[in-house]
């Protein structure tokens, strides 16, 4: 199966969150790069650091995510995490997901979402996420059509920070906090009904194209 990790950064490390196992500081590329996996970033720096850190036959490739170097149909699956953000034309790295899967693809997408008001003004002050710039600005709602025009939706689930942690990520800083406190925290706004309005950040699973796309 031939996988992509679009917009892969340096591989997926988080060294601030309070994690002793690096594969639960969310390395995807760790638990399922092979040498059937691409990494691909347009940050050159991120890719060599990528290639440094992950060494289970991962090939990286600096690329941009409007004008991927794939033929049609040609990833069977798609991680995106936390990439569309950073793009001003998100849309069209969408449509270009769309052109380099297959009709049976499956795809999860991460990424920060304009649903909170709050976080959504402190977003256009910071003018960047982890040092690099913010471009691309939707609320779940916008990803979700976008996505949906291609592929079928099977799942979403809502996440959200405390406004200081991701305020302070902004800042190129963070305090370190329980991955199951916060875990916790989304549970609890789930059960009251708020979790969409709510959210800093959203995950979506597909599993196919929709009919009439492939």
């Amino acid at each position: 199966m031939k996988t992509l990790d679009l917009a892969c950064g340096d591989g997926g490390f988080n060294e601030i969150l309070a994690c002793s196992n690096r594969l639960e500081r969310g390395s995807w590329l760790d638990l399922y790069g092979n040498e059937d996996t691409f990494g691909i970033d347009y940050n050159g720096v991120e890719i060599k650091r990528a290639g440094q850190q992950i060494c289970n036959g991962t090939r990286f490739i600096v690329a941009d995510a409007c004008a991927l170097p794939f033929e049609h149909g040609y990833f069977n699956h798609v991680h995106l995490f936390g990439g569309l953000h950073h793009m001003k034309k998100w849309k069209w790295a969408v449509s270009e997901i769309d052109r380099v899967t297959t009709p049976d693809a499956t795809l999860d997408i991460t990424d920060t979402v304009d649903n909170w008001p709050l976080f959504k003004v402190t977003r256009r002050i910071a003018g960047k996420w982890d040092g690099s710039p913010i471009t691309g600005y939707f609320t779940s709602q916008q990803l979700l059509l976008e996505f949906g025009q291609y592929f079928h939706v099977k799942r979403i689930s809502y996440h959200h920070r405390p406004f200081i942690c991701d305020t302070l990520r902004m800042f190129d800083k963070e305090p370190q906090i329980s991955l199951k406190l916060l875990a916790k925290l989304d549970t609890v706004l789930k059960k009251i009904g708020i979790d969409e309005f709510t959210a800093c950040h959203m995950v979506m699973w597909c599993d196919g194209k929709n009919k009439g796309k492939e």
